[in-house]
């Protein structure tokens, strides 16, 4: 069953950011929602992230 997941903190070079791409890359079925103060410091990598 998916899970949803939320991290906030999200901006680039922080610890959100890096344990967003991580968990994207390795719970391909979990919906993963990343936020940040300024969602423009989101990294493009991240928004990339089809979850």
């Amino acid at each position: 069953m998916p899970k949803s997941i939320l991290i906030t903190g999200c901006s680039a070079n922080g610890i959100g950011a890096s344990l967003a791409l991580c968990l994207s890359a390795h719970k391909e079925n979990h919906h993963i929602f990343a936020t940040a103060r300024d969602t423009s410091k989101i990294p493009v990598e991240l928004r990339a992230r089809p979850n």
